[in-house]
């Protein structure tokens, strides 16, 4: 039974949508499963975290040309980077001849250099290197770069997009902006960062970060 159609999500899906339609007095807790079912979860990744924009960091990590760090979103794994012409991706971070992860961290180099066998890529992805693959009948170097996920900028936040077609971000976030207008969030800079890994569902960590205290 697949999870989009599973009796478990179905009943959530149909809590959820009563409980949207409710106005903001009549709010209340939700249900033990909608923290713990894995169905919902499957859900959740196909048709909330692939399909939309999520946030995996912010430009002051990556300040200078050549700055990177790698994360994991769901099944992918990736390289946030600034090129050397100053632009910001976000490439996958699996190499294109045996799988291997690419890097590991943060960092900063003009070339990233796959440690199994040496495929080496610039920083947009494109392969630059590849030892003993020059005149190999079939082998088109330009054909294996790695991958690039859409991504924007958004007062400084970079947000990810891994199946590509979600509707441009900041118009989206519009109102927001208006409400943080005051906090100057283009004028802020990262000073210190710690990383955390929380033995959760993914919406409680947003949940609790929505507590005014």
């Amino acid at each position: 039974m697949s999870a989009r159609t599973g009796p478990a999500t179905d009943a959530l899906r149909k809590m959820l949508s009563r409980t949207l339609s409710l106005p903001p007095q009549d709010a209340h807790s939700m249900p033990g499963d909608y923290y713990t079912s894995p169905e919902l979860l499957t859900l959740e990744i196909n048709e909330v975290l692939r399909k939309e924009w999520m946030c995996v960091g912010h430009v002051g990590e990556i300040r200078n040309r050549g700055d990177f760090f790698s994360t994991d979103l769901v099944d992918e794994q990736l390289i946030v980077t600034r090129d050397m012409e100053g632009q910001v991706r976000v490439l996958s971070n699996v190499c294109r001849h045996r799988g291997n992860r690419v890097v590991e961290g943060s960092g900063n180099s003009r070339k990233f250099i796959c440690r199994y066998h040496s495929w080496s890529y610039d920083t947009t992805g494109a392969l630059v290197a590849a030892p003993l693959m020059k005149g190999q009948t079939g082998f088109d170097r330009e054909k294996c770069s790695l991958p690039e996920f859409a991504s924007e900028i958004w007062n400084g936040w970079i947000f990810v997009n891994l199946d590509g077609n979600a509707a441009p971000l900041a118009p989206r976030l519009d109102g927001l902006g208006k409400v943080i207008a005051n906090y100057h969030p283009d004028e802020r800079f990262l000073v210190f960062m710690e990383e955390d890994v929380w033995d959760c569902n993914w919406k409680s960590l947003f949940e609790n970060f929505m507590e005014g205290y």
